[in-house]
């Protein structure tokens, strides 16, 4: 369904020698906000950028070996790109609390992708299983049309 979109450990920093972790917070000029959050997930020390309100409008969690790395990334490869300027740092010196940032609850909705046309699925999707996996379909016209296309492969999967 797409919902999931990494599998990854959860690491106990207290485990680790991490090397210093840190939260940054930026000012990028709107214009090049979406190249200036590209060019920062590029990379490595910067684990999540997020877009923000308020004076700055990106928020970035860091880590890097130590501080003189820190300043280095502060002052040369984010300083150096043009349109942002750093608003502040804040050295991380223990995480309390670290989950991930989507809660599922009870009679939540989830957005759906026809997997035929690609269009949002509203109501009832049409199911099509195939083994012990699931496509979903806007209307019974997409489904129609899918089994048409890759119904060679659908009975190929089937077979034993």
């Amino acid at each position: 369904m797409g919902v999931i979109k990494k599998i990854a450990p959860l690491l106990d920093p207290t485990k680790i020698e991490t090397g210093i972790i840190a939260i940054v917070t930026l000012r990028a000029e709107t214009p090049k906000l979406d190249d200036i959050a590209a060019k920062l997930a590029e990379l490595e020390e910067i684990r999540n950028i997020c877009m923000t309100t308020g004076e700055s409008n990106l928020t970035i969690r860091v880590v890097v070996e130590n501080v003189e790395a820190l300043k280095d990334l502060l002052s040369t490869k984010i300083a150096g790109l043009e349109g942002v300027t750093v608003v502040s740092s804040n050295i991380v010196t223990k995480t309390i609390k670290e989950e991930q940032e989507v809660v599922v609850r009870p009679h939540m909705g989830l957005r759906l992708r026809c997997d035929f046309c690609g269009g949002e699925i509203k109501g009832e999707p049409q199911i099509l299983r195939i083994d012990d996996q699931e496509r979903y379909f806007c209307c019974k016209t997409c489904l129609a049309q899918y089994k048409e296309k890759y119904g060679a492969r659908i009975r190929a999967s089937l077979k034993p």
